[in-house]
């Protein structure tokens, strides 16, 4: 599905970025009562002089801000320098509770296979974003802590809990064949982004195409967690059902309309519809 005006990039970008503040979305099914992860990630493609990076850097302006550009595990992660054995964060903390802008991500490296990186952000774009690895220099141990979330270096092992949504930009026409960038592209909702000629031409009268709208606005106090009702639920399950996608896009649709009403506290099914259809963009190779 082909993305065309600002205002519809603007809602699936706003829900993305309303829901890294979410922590918890409790889902009451049937015979049972779970939790679903909260973040919306977001995987935009676009041509060479669609404004692309346009947008990210005027998404990630708005959290002072910059699009990170060829970032490595260290720069993700975090790391200890050789030299000083201090340690310097990583965007997967530094970005907790926002979102987390890569624009000109590389997916596949020189032999065309899925790069590293990709595979760290699996952990990281599902469940609890946890992530724990091993370094091979030690520094003074850190702790810091934001509400459930923490991130502890001690005796060479970086581990962190962390929150937030990925925004991925990329050139690639997303026509994957590796298993784990399929993984990836599942957990994301693709945005085929091609601007109309109209909105060129506001750009280069200094018009934004990106615009900032707090969706949590009326949640409150009560912002951080969210409660989906089996009635609720099971509406959108219909709704999916009712439509056959995919097997492999079942689940995963359901979980990101179910993201949507934790959002806006209400079932929109022209929004619905609007990302299912962007999603059937994932089974497209």
């Amino acid at each position: 599905m082909i993305i065309q005006d600002k205002e519809t990039l603007s809602l699936i970008i706003n829900l993305s970025i309303a829901s890294a503040r979410l922590r918890n979305i409790e889902i009451e099914e049937p015979k049972a009562i779970f939790n679903m992860r909260p973040q919306i990630h977001t995987l935009l493609s676009g041509d060479p002089g669609s404004n692309k990076s346009t947008v990210l850097t005027e998404v990630a302006a708005y959290f002072k801000s910059r699009p990170w550009n060829e970032i490595t595990e260290a720069a993700l992660i975090g790391s200890v320098d050789k030299q000083t054995h201090q340690f310097t964060e990583g965007a997967a903390w530094s970005s907790r509770n926002s979102i987390f802008v890569i624009d000109e991500f590389e997916f596949l490296d020189s032999s065309r296979h899925a790069t590293p990186l990709v595979k760290k952000l699996l952990s990281l774009t599902e469940g609890e974003q946890y992530f724990k690895r091993k370094t091979s220099i030690q520094c003074a141990p850190i702790k810091e802590k934001d509400g459930d979330l923490f991130l502890k270096v001690d005796k060479g092992i970086i581990e962190m809990k962390t929150n937030f949504s990925l925004m991925l930009g990329t050139m690639s026409k997303l026509n994957f064949m590796s298993q784990q960038l399929q993984a990836l592209k599942t957990r994301c909702i693709p945005i085929n982004w091609k601007p109309d000629a109209s909105l060129i031409l506001d750009v280069a009268h200094g018009e934004k195409i990106f615009k900032y709208k707090d969706l949590l606005i009326e949640h409150g106090k009560n912002a951080q967690k969210c409660h989906i009702s089996c009635e609720n639920y099971m509406k959108i399950v219909h709704f999916v059902a009712e439509k056959a996608p995919p097997n492999s896009l079942f689940l995963r649709i359901i979980g990101d309309l179910c993201r949507v009403f934790a959002i806006l506290k209400r079932h929109d099914f022209d929004v619905y519809e609007l990302i299912y259809n962007m999603k059937l963009d994932v089974t497209k190779r």
